[in-house]
């Protein structure tokens, strides 16, 4: 049996375009979701500073949340002139549930976010998962 060579040939440069266009179209799609995500976020919240100490802050977060994403975990980072870092962040008025919330306003509690290892900025970030994506969402910081 004798094989055309103009099959395969349409074949093999389809299979070539396909590999190019494949990490561009990726690219395009998470730049996509990317200026989506900014424009329409997940939720929107003010952080009040409740009280300061040396080593700790307490803080309200209230807010709303205008998607109905899967909640994560909330996380607080601590920004000084030599970069960031992790800071530990405990809900202090009631126990974390870890629950997710419908759409609509959020009293999302009391934080006690430490340590403050001489810190210029603190920032609080919410994970949701969208839809198979990890969104994150920065809600609020306070100059220290």
């Amino acid at each position: 049996m004798k094989l055309r060579s103009a099959p395969f040939g349409a074949i093999a440069a389809g299979a070539l375009i396909g590999l190019l266009v494949s990490p561009a179209s990726n690219l395009l799609t998470s730049v996509a979701y990317d200026f989506y995500d900014a424009a329409s976020p997940v939720v929107t919240a003010q952080i009040t500073l409740i009280d300061k100490q040396p080593d700790h802050i307490d803080v309200s977060l209230r807010g709303q949340k205008h998607r109905q994403c899967v909640y994560m975990e909330t996380s607080a980072y601590m920004h000084y002139e030599g970069g960031t870092f992790d800071a530990n962040i405990t809900r202090i008025d009631k126990p974390a549930t870890g629950v997710t919330r419908p759409v609509g306003n959020l009293d999302m509690g009391t934080w006690r976010i430490e340590p403050l290892k001489g810190a210029k900025r603190m920032s609080v970030v919410m994970q949701h998962q969208c839809s198979g994506r990890l969104v994150l969402t920065e809600i609020g910081a306070i100059e220290l």
